[in-house]
């Protein structure tokens, strides 16, 4: 069966959830051979409108004034998944007819596919090739989704955290592991919700093994994706909004290092202790946090002191501080998009 090579294909996916298709190559006789082969009786998106031009092809959907595609498509088999995002904002216009819609680029036939209903998402999902699992989170209240990454049936949707998550999951050991938001709302602080600014661990059958979260000395908006060693787990954070109270450092701001039955193991807080902020601007880690086999390094989105300078930090996996490059900022702008990570 012939085939678009996936190692001379570029797929990206822009925002106003146009997804763009870049072929470098022609078509090949390249074998199907430990490619997951995957049902096709899924609903085509019929308003997906495709042009083509030379060698790229572009394919948009119907959306809001707010959606938004906030993640990275992955391959699944024969398909590049990805999920849509309307922001729940007050000024935003209607919602995209598609926006709950796990959506799947088809390398095949070239169509876009509704492969489940989930939910908002803005998070790059997880895919265990070997188990045959595909981990979603979700910008909902205790949504998660754990999939069949063939049928992309549900085999477990998690409604008992009482949070939501914008990032992407980790996994180690037969487990997934990501944080949840918390936000400066009553949502999350009045009363205080135990589950934002949380970590949590989800077994490979989708159930709560554990979590991390204020009665454990931690809480704080998790910015990024946990990342790992292949022993540890590395995740930055952000707020540490407690409720009224902003007395106790609860790792807020700070790179945070655990094991995975989720104890602290150690910590780094730049700077001024916990979320020191400047004008608009907060001294919260940006993203994941890059690891090398010795090294970690962390990327910060404001200023940590008042020198009005922002850092690039290089730690060892025990967090010992071994160099940093700063820059000047002001207190509108932060230097970074929150996600966004170093790149080694």
């Amino acid at each position: 069966m012939k085939k678009l090579s996936f190692s001379k294909i570029i797929l990206m996916v822009l925002i106003c959830s146009i997804l763009f298709i870049v072929s470098c190559s022609t078509e090949t006789e390249d074998s199907l051979v430990g490619v997951e082969v995957q049902e096709t009786n899924f609903e085509t998106l019929s308003e997906a409108n495709t042009i083509v031009n030379d060698d790229v092809t572009s394919i948009t959907v119907p959306m809001s004034s707010c959606s938004d595609v906030s993640s990275t498509p992955i391959v699944v088999g024969n398909f590049l998944v990805y999920s849509l995002h309307d922001k729940d904002d007050e000024e935003c216009e209607g919602e995209s007819p598609y926006y709950t819609k796990l959506i799947g680029y088809n390398f095949e036939d070239g169509q876009l596919y509704s492969l489940a209903d989930l939910d908002r998402s803005e998070s790059t999902h997880i895919y265990l090739e070997e188990e045959g699992l595909l981990f979603v989170t979700a910008v909902t209240r205790g949504s998660y989704f754990l999939l069949n990454s063939s049928s992309f049936d549900i085999i477990k949707q998690g409604r008992t955290i009482k949070a939501s998550s914008d990032s992407a999951p980790g996994y180690l050991d037969g487990n997934f592991y990501f944080g949840t938001v918390n936000q400066p709302t009553p949502l999350c602080q009045s009363p205080v919700q135990e589950d934002c600014g949380a970590f949590f661990k989800i077994g490979i059958d989708g159930d709560l093994v554990d979590q991390a979260d204020v009665n454990d000395g931690l809480r704080g908006w998790m910015t990024g994706s946990a990342t790992t060693n292949g022993v540890d787990l590395f995740i930055g954070t952000g707020s540490q909004m407690n409720g009224d109270s902003d007395d106790e450092y609860l790792y807020g701001c700070s790179i945070v290092k655990l094991d995975s039955d989720m104890n602290i193991l150690t910590s780094a807080d730049p700077d001024d202790e916990a979320c020191r902020s400047v004008g608009m601007v907060e001294a919260a880690v940006a993203g994941e946090i890059s690891l090398t086999s010795d090294r970690a390094w962390a990327q910060m989105l404001g200023p940590g002191d008042d020198r009005g300078k922002v850092a690039v930090i290089q730690y060892d996996h025990d967090l010992n501080e071994i160099c940093r490059a700063e820059f000047d900022t002001t207190s509108l702008w932060s230097s970074a998009s929150f996600y966004q990570a170093p790149t080694i």
